[in-house]
């Protein structure tokens, strides 16, 4: 038995059921008493009568949190809100959802998945850890699951990564549609910085002279949509709209996917 079971045992308060014919342990220590037929009714992957166990108590992989909110599934109707759950908690129950086939919790947690990462993009930064740690493990669940819908939301904010720390998170099958994905946006970045430095030193604004270093310094390619044009009328007339343009021609990944047949 693994070490994360050895957890000193607590009862959950939510899952206490006087009459509950099985009991499942966190790996934190907690323990949750259910009904087999809830069990049977709800879910598709949940170890029961095939799994022998001492004191009849099955050991799970998962942490209290996650569990106490993927068994409200199991019990309709009250279901859970998501809304204020941590987006560690949040990705380990969605994890959870997939692996237990919990039919409920699944597409709550698929469409809920849309929106955190909708937001977590927003707020994304290359040079902050937590967002990057974020990122992956968001990456790491669509690919488990092939949520492309997910994933094209995140490759955008994955690429301004380098190439070998993210090749590793797509499987095999995937992973030339990622470099073949990668490098049309490395070429709109480069194209759209080259075309800017050469501009820049022609211009005669001292203004835009000086700000496209700037640009040339971040590692954050979205930070073209942030760049102040106003200096300039070449920058603001026609530069930054030839780079949104060159964005939006962008083949979506599952785009690539479906090309080189992989999808």
């Amino acid at each position: 038995m693994s070490e994360p079971y050895s957890q000193p045992t607590k009862q959950s308060d939510i899952f206490n059921k006087y009459d509950a014919d099985v009991t499942f342990k966190s790996s934190d220590g907690f323990l949750f008493k259910l009904h087999k037929k809830n069990l049977s009714i709800y879910t598709g992957g949940f170890p029961t009568t095939d799994i022998t166990a001492d004191d009849n108590i099955i050991p799970l992989e998962e942490k209290s949190g996650a569990l106490e909110l993927l068994f409200q599934f199991v019990y309709p109707p009250d279901f859970p809100t998501l809304a204020d759950v941590s987006l560690d908690v949040f990705i380990e129950l969605s994890q959870a959802a997939e692996k237990y086939m919990v039919y409920i919790a699944m597409p709550v947690c698929r469409a809920r998945m849309l929106h955190v990462t909708q937001r977590c993009a927003t707020s994304y930064t290359t040079r902050d850890d937590e967002s990057k740690e974020n990122l992956t493990a968001l990456v790491k669940y669509a690919i488990d699951h092939c949520y492309m819908e997910i994933i094209d939301e995140l490759t955008p904010f994955l690429v301004v990564l380098p190439l070998k720390s993210t090749i590793s998170l797509f499987p095999i099958e995937l992973q030339l549609a990622w470099a073949l994905h990668r490098d049309q946006w490395m070429i709109t970045y480069q194209e759209a910085c080259y075309t800017l430095s050469t501009h820049q030193r022609n211009c005669r604004s001292s203004n835009c002279r000086n700000s496209p270093t700037y640009i040339l310094e971040k590692d954050d390619m979205f930070s073209f949509e942030e760049f102040d044009t106003t200096s300039c009328s070449y920058l603001g007339d026609s530069w930054k709209g030839n780079v949104g343009s060159s964005i939006k021609s962008i083949r979506k990944f599952s785009s690539v996917c479906n090309q080189v047949k992989i999808v």
